[in-house]
């Protein structure tokens, strides 16, 4: 089928086409994760300009990230195990060598000294998104060593969360078992901005959906479409208070004093 884009040709293609056009299975009609991205890279699409995937299988995230965001350096991170590793890492330069922009590396993301061989420059990133291994425990390694190259303000998202498949089916670790963590991913999450979100709310078609993707989709609670998004913030953070029994809902004369 020839794709066509939906939006005005002499405006850049949307997020949403682009992900239709290169086949990933970040689309609207796959994890969804279209939705959430586009509404918080939209703004910014124009000032972005080092992008970091980790995870790269055969390219076509890159591709949408190097059309999208088209002032940006796109970086992949992968092992290339797939296949053996000098042949996979070679079908996909081949995959990709129309994308200037686009530099792959091969490295492990869940090992420190493996990512600083690299030479890459700490705080350097406006956007990581960790694609590569999807257990709980590799995602909470690769997030304790790619976290430094997030530059003040920037994003660092974690796709494909599953439910605790070692224990409970209707707990996500990031979320429900925060007693789980390393105290180093605790102080991220709770030093940043940080959300986690289910983008199949809205799915045209998750019967279809459950079928293709069978063991990664048991039902609407137990799926891997969840994402973890952190901003690394730049101002510090207040002392807590919560205005819950002291000010919110209350009118301003009843607060002071």
């Amino acid at each position: 089928m020839k794709f066509e884009f939906q939006n005005n040709p002499n405006t850049e293609p949307s997020l949403e086409d682009l992900m239709y056009k290169y086949g990933t299975d970040k689309s609207k009609d796959d994890h969804k994760y279209s939705d959430l991205y586009a509404m918080l890279f939209d703004p910014i699409r124009g000032e972005v300009r080092n992008v970091m995937e980790l995870g790269v299988a055969t390219g076509q995230s890159l591709k949408v990230w190097h059309d999208y965001f088209s002032g940006a350096a796109i970086y992949g991170i992968d092992v290339f195990n797939g296949g053996g590793v000098e042949q996979n890492e070679k079908r996909v330069w081949n995959e990709l060598a129309n994308f200037n922009r686009v530099h792959l590396f091969r490295a492990n993301s869940q090992q420190e000294n493996s990512v600083t061989a690299l030479g890459l420059a700490l705080g350097s990133m406006d956007i990581v998104i960790d694609d590569a291994d999807h257990t709980f425990a590799a995602q909470e390694s690769t997030l304790q060593v790619m976290w430094p190259y997030v530059r003040p303000g920037g994003y660092y998202v974690i796709e494909d969360i599953e439910w605790d498949r070692d224990g409970d089916r209707k707990a996500y670790p990031f979320l429900h078992t925060p007693e789980r963590l390393k105290l180093q991913t605790l102080d991220i999450l709770k030093g940043n901005d940080a959300f986690f979100a289910d983008t199949t709310l809205g799915h045209r078609d998750w019967d279809l959906w459950q079928k293709r993707t069978a063991n990664w989709v048991i039902d609407r609670f137990s799926h891997n479409s969840h994402l973890l998004v952190i901003r690394k913030r730049i101002a510090p953070l207040r002392p807590v208070f919560m205005n819950i029994g002291v000010k919110a809902m209350k009118w301003s004369d009843e607060t002071q004093g």
